[in-house]
């Protein structure tokens, strides 16, 4: 079965679990990061590879190959546990330390969301552009939680100035929010 395929049929069933970290894993989220780390390493043994649900280390890992992957398997745990349709599986490859192409399936949409720097972005079969506006009072941010408190006050001034979404998946923040199909109409 796809990782796609997994992810749809488990959608709202999978009991989620508690990590290290204090936050949620399902057992697909673990499935989909095994089956793509094999998957990985029997195309390209020399590359590493990362996953925001492999055990975590004492130190950071330091990148020692050319080409490294990171994924993770749902963004959007919480939604995905919780029936909630917004979560994404994502993949990035590095080059040399630095992002070369990224990988999202949009769960919501069916929709695979994939580019790079010189390569161009793909939404589906359209292709898009970065929206290189200025944010302004009419803007939507996209505003994931928990929030370190931390950051309290730069979670208010956001709040008083824009237009807040919270998803619950920082990738399709990311992908959402930044983005405008060729012909200037927004998406």
């Amino acid at each position: 079965m796809s990782q796609t395929g997994l992810m749809h049929r488990e959608f709202g069933k999978a009991k989620p679990g508690i990590k290290h970290d204090g936050t949620k894993v399902t057992p697909v989220d673990l499935a989909i990061s095994k089956n793509i780390q094999d998957e990985i390493q029997k195309r390209f043994p020399g590359d590493q590879f990362f996953s925001e649900e492999l055990a975590p280390a004492v130190d950071p890992a330091p990148v020692t190959s050319r080409f490294c992957w990171v994924l993770d398997p749902i963004d959007g745990t919480n939604n995905y546990a919780g029936g909630i349709i917004y979560c994404a599986i994502s993949l990035a490859l590095l080059e040399n330390g630095f992002p070369v192409y990224g990988v999202i399936y949009d769960m919501a949409r069916r929709v695979l969301i994939q580019g790079g720097p010189g390569r161009g972005v793909w939404d589906g079969e359209r292709r898009v552009q970065p929206n290189t506006a200025e944010p302004d009072r009419h803007s939507m941010v996209g505003f994931h939680s928990p929030v370190d408190k931390s950051h309290a006050d730069e979670g208010r001034r956001l709040i008083e100035t824009f237009k807040i979404r919270g998803l619950g998946s920082s990738t399709l923040h990311l992908a959402y929010g930044r983005r405008s199909v060729e012909r200037g109409r927004r998406s």
